[in-house]
């Protein structure tokens, strides 16, 4: 509504208002909010879970956010736990991997944050 976003739910009721600045799809439980140029989340009553601390965030999926500070990437839980180290960038997980970049070099990380390195 004008510049903010809310939710509504299948019925077209507003069931959160519309005061973010921007809003990303609920996945996983949690929808990705924008206040003040930061980046959170936030249930499906609209209570803010993960606080908007991050530069960029994007959906859950497999349970794991890859999140954005200071244009290095790492993965969260549900919690807002780190998961991973920061890397230089990262993609989504998929089928319990995801890849990423340190240092000029891909690999591969597990959900527990073991690192596997191509030569």
């Amino acid at each position: 509504k004008g510049k903010k976003w809310g939710s509504i739910n299948e019925k077209g009721e507003l069931i959160i208002p519309c005061i973010y600045d921007d809003s990303l799809d609920f996945s996983g439980g949690f929808a990705t909010v924008r206040i003040n140029n930061k980046w959170g989340y936030i249930d499906k009553k609209g209570d803010i879970v993960i606080p908007p601390t991050y530069d960029s965030a994007m959906k859950f999926k497999e349970g794991i956010a890859k999140v954005q500070q200071n244009e290095k990437w790492c993965f969260i839980d549900k919690e807002g736990r780190f998961l991973t180290q920061f890397f230089d960038d990262c993609l989504d997980f998929s089928e319990g991997f995801a890849s990423v970049k340190l240092n000029k070099q891909w690999g591969y990380i597990n959900k527990v944050g073991t690192q596997y390195w191509e030569d």
